[in-house]
């Protein structure tokens, strides 16, 4: 398998991991960016190798807020790997597992839908559901979920299970931090076991309708590797009813 934590490219109801409550009626989440990160296959008497990988990523996000806080969500994700480098980093005698041998330029396949439900009232909010991840030809089903507490226009803090995006080496199963939603702009920041995260989005000037904003991770913490695992998304948000 590959060296990844947890289970990659699963996203969930939110379009930016503890983004707190959508916005009241229907919006439309989009992003789009790559992730850079190494992975190592193999060892244990059998060669060890380490692979270089760029994982581009469309994702795309639909959600309904009543005016009683009931809530639906749906998204979905492609995000295929690319092998850019390949490096035997150490030999061994047994022969090596075919499916620990990749090739530069290979892609490595991987997608996921979510569906979630949930309310979101003005102090706090959970939303549930599942989510289906296919990673390298193997289907995953897992549970998704989020929950939020606090005031928003000043901070809330934030809990996330499975959620995201966060694909590639960047997957988490569990994160948490803070946030904030104020009328000019949102921000959140927070940590997984893999790394740290942190938004920012603010409205289209003249265009209400519209919220642009940027996502970044940054994973510092396995020394294992030879550089940090990095993900850069530019997101946006439509509400068709502004």
């Amino acid at each position: 398998m590959l060296r990844r934590v947890a289970v990659p490219t699963l996203f969930a109801a939110f379009l930016l991991c503890g983004a707190g409550a959508p916005p009241e009626g229907t919006s439309v989440d989009l992003a789009a960016g790559a992730s850079a990160y190494e992975i190592r296959r193999g060892g244990c008497g059998a060669p060890l190798y380490r692979y270089d990988i760029v994982e581009p990523a469309v994702h795309a996000a639909v959600h309904h807020r009543g005016p009683r806080g009931w809530t639906v969500s749906g998204a979905a994700t492609v995000a295929p790997g690319v092998v850019t480098r390949s490096n035997l980093e150490q030999a061994g005698d047994a022969p090596s597992d075919p499916e620990d041998v990749y090739a530069v330029g290979e892609v490595i396949p991987s997608a996921d839908v979510a569906l979630t439900g949930g309310w979101h009232g003005t102090w706090a909010g959970i939303e549930g559901g599942a989510g289906f991840v296919l990673l390298e030809g193997t289907p995953f089903l897992l549970p998704v979920g989020t929950v939020w507490i606090g005031q928003p226009r000043i901070f809330y803090a934030w809990l996330d299970a499975f959620t995201g995006p966060f694909t590639g080496y960047l997957a988490h199963d569990m994160a948490a931090g803070l946030g904030t939603r104020q009328a000019g702009w949102r921000a959140r920041l927070g940590a997984s076991p893999t790394g740290l995260v942190a938004a920012l989005a603010a409205p289209l000037p003249g265009e209400p309708a519209w919220e642009l904003g940027v996502e970044a991770q940054f994973n510092p913490l396995d020394e294992a590797l030879d550089r940090p695992a990095t993900r850069t998304l530019l997101t946006a948000r439509w509400r068709p009813g502004e």
